[in-house]
């Protein structure tokens, strides 16, 4: 017998290590019976590099390419609205009162004023979570009026009396720094008792004028996007009654404004009027059938009808559900002062406190009754005060003030709740 080279050893292995000599390259057949049954399959071809339809996982892999290629990371996952509890911030004040909050591109702005030997407003900016990012920006000097604050764009605007220069609009960026200067709107004299409403193409502002103590004449007037009036002030009211402490929404197509009026001093009635975006009366309605102390009225719309907001003889708030006429359709008797009211794209939202009763959090319905979201959102026993509300496409957020059992500067809070 021939013994074995050391070549043919090596041969050997080689053919061992490959293969068959007889294997070929044609692809195995993935459509012949198996166990008595038709095996199918949508791969296609191996040797094409194709599997379930298409190549392996898109041809690379997690939205990348391999072998050292880049990799795409796709998508940012989409935002959450994650619940925050209620958080001290660091904004303090004997006399701290909260003008407004607007929800911005990545956080809040929040507006609020500082009533001490020096009257002053403030704006600063917070991130989701309530931190304050930057630093708190000086909007000037305050005369005795809250501001009326409103979302514009990525920042915010607000209307105010100005001292000795009259009622004026402000527009400030997302960081709470003033645009060019303040508009003024309004005459000396003009009064505190001012509201704004955004439109799709600039604003709607009301106000009144009046002596102290006399009577008060309510105006409209409508702004284009920068502040700037495109129209003399239209009046509303015609001077003979004390008019005062005004609301403003816009529905979309129409602007409804409500009122204060002081008939004497055991009567005080909310009024109710439709405009459209001119300024023109569509309406002529008497007074909200109310109680006979309705007072500081605060307005909200759904693109269709609005939600009114009053107190009654200050103790308790009531909401009132109006057509897109302004004909009152439903009341509602939520606990709280002049109710903090947003509108989320479904639903109502609004925050109520009431002295020492928790701040809870409430959401409305098209046609139905309130119902509450969150309760005891201050998670404090002290006075809740002026709370402000902002939705932000996820979730509200809301700062309200608190204020010592026993000294100590007012303290504000926030916290964020979710759907």
């Amino acid at each position: 017998m021939t013994r074995p080279t050391l070549t043919s050893i090596a041969a050997l292995g080689l053919l061992i290590a490959c293969g068959s000599t007889d294997r070929t390259d044609d692809p195995p057949d993935h459509t012949t019976p198996r166990d008595g049954g038709a095996v199918t399959s949508d791969a296609g071809p191996a040797d094409a590099g194709e599997r379930d339809g298409g190549a392996l996982d898109g041809g690379a892999l997690d939205g990348g390419t391999r072998d050292g290629g880049t990799r795409d990371s796709g998508p940012p996952p989409p935002r959450v609205c994650e619940r925050v509890r209620a958080t001290r911030l660091a904004v303090t004040g004997a006399g701290l009162q909260i003008a407004g909050l607007v929800a911005v591109d990545d956080g809040y702005l929040l507006v609020f004023e500082r009533y001490e030997e020096v009257d002053t407003r403030h704006a600063i900016k917070l991130d989701r979570d309530g931190a304050i990012v930057g630093a708190e920006q000086d909007l000037g000097p305050v005369v005795d009026d809250r501001a009326s604050v409103v979302a514009d764009g990525d920042g915010a605007a607000f209307v105010a009396t100005r001292p000795l220069a009259g009622l004026a609009l402000t527009r400030v960026d997302s960081n709470g720094a003033v645009i060019g200067a303040p508009i003024t709107i309004g005459p000396l004299g003009s009064s505190t008792n001012s509201a704004l409403a955004r439109t799709d193409d600039g604003f709607g502002v009301t106000y009144s004028i009046g002596e102290a103590g006399f009577d008060h004449q309510v105006f409209f007037r409508r702004l284009d996007a920068t502040g700037q009036p495109v129209a003399p002030a239209v009046p509303l009211t015609d001077g003979s009654e004390l008019d005062f402490s005004t609301a403003i929404a816009w529905n979309g197509s129409h602007f409804g404004v409500a009122f204060q009026r002081q008939i004497d001093r055991s009567t005080q009635r909310v009024y109710f009027r439709l405009l459209d975006e001119d300024g023109v009366q569509q309406t002529t309605t008497s007074s909200i059938p109310d109680d006979v102390f309705a007072t500081t009225p605060s307005l909200s719309s759904d693109g269709d009808g609005f939600l009114l907001g009053t107190s009654v003889r200050g103790t308790a708030g009531q909401l009132r559900r109006l057509a897109a006429n302004g004909d009152p359709i439903q009341v509602l008797m939520p606990t709280g002062i002049r109710p903090e009211v947003v509108w989320d794209g479904a639903r109502y939202v609004f925050a109520t406190t009431w002295f020492e009763l928790p701040l809870d959090l409430w959401s409305l319905a098209p046609n139905s009754i309130p119902v509450r979201l969150a309760s005891n959102v201050a998670e404090e026993s002290l006075t809740s005060n002026n709370p402000r509300l902002a939705w932000d496409g996820l979730g509200y957020a809301l700062v309200w003030t608190q204020r010592p059992v026993v000294g100590g500067d007012t303290v504000a809070f926030f916290a964020r709740e979710c759907p």
